[in-house]
């Protein structure tokens, strides 16, 4: 599925996983998702929700009402999606196939979140007065305007989407480092002696 998402989509949900540790959150929930949608202001979503007059800076203060931030340390590593996030991820690809498209944009990602009624995004979205039918429209409507630009790359072939896999790894592998380092620690403190280094 994440093949066919557009660089816009992809960036989305590298942003949710920042803005969840931005706030302490020891996870990614629909709320994040939505928060990282909200963040690019040329997006066909945040352009649908403003032309139904629902201002993104009106949603993203009621999320940070309702969610909040927690008073902890974030979290330097992996944060897990929550169901409702993975459902929403998911669901992203039947609204493309409602919509026609081949390609899985963040408006594709909005719809899917509207779907979740559980959702605290969904929740916050419909509580000023948006409905999945009007969003779809208004996004089919704008897709149409939008041409053929809106297709994603093939995978790997956007500059923008090979530095977010470098970074995705760099980051990977700073972890792994300091694992191997803490590892290393714990061995010498428990046996006195610094452990040999592994072959190859």
């Amino acid at each position: 599925m994440f093949e066919r998402f557009t660089d816009q989509a992809r960036t989305t949900v590298v942003r949710a996983q920042e803005e969840a540790r931005g706030r302490g959150h020891d996870h990614i929930g629909t709320e994040h998702l939505l928060l990282a949608l909200l963040s690019d202001e040329q997006s066909v979503g945040v352009r649908a929700l403003r032309s139904l007059g629902i201002e993104p800076e009106t949603i993203r203060a009621d999320i940070e009402e309702t969610v909040g931030r927690a008073d902890m340390e974030a979290s330097s590593g992996h944060i897990p999606f929550t169901a409702g996030a993975k459902q929403a991820l998911e669901l992203s690809l039947r609204e493309a196939m409602a919509l026609g498209h081949s390609y899985i944009g963040a408006e594709h990602i909005l719809l899917a979140l509207l779907r979740q009624t559980e959702g605290v995004a969904a929740a916050v979205v419909l509580s000023k007065g948006a409905d999945l039918p009007a969003m779809r429209a208004r996004i089919r409507s704008m897709s149409s305007a939008a041409g053929p630009t809106s297709a994603p790359p093939a995978p790997l072939d956007s500059s923008a989407t090979a530095r977010m896999v470098i970074r995705s790894l760099e980051k990977e592998n700073a972890l792994l480092r300091q694992e191997v380092d803490r590892l290393r620690q714990f061995i010498t403190r428990r046996l006195g002696a610094e452990p040999p280094a592994a072959a190859g």
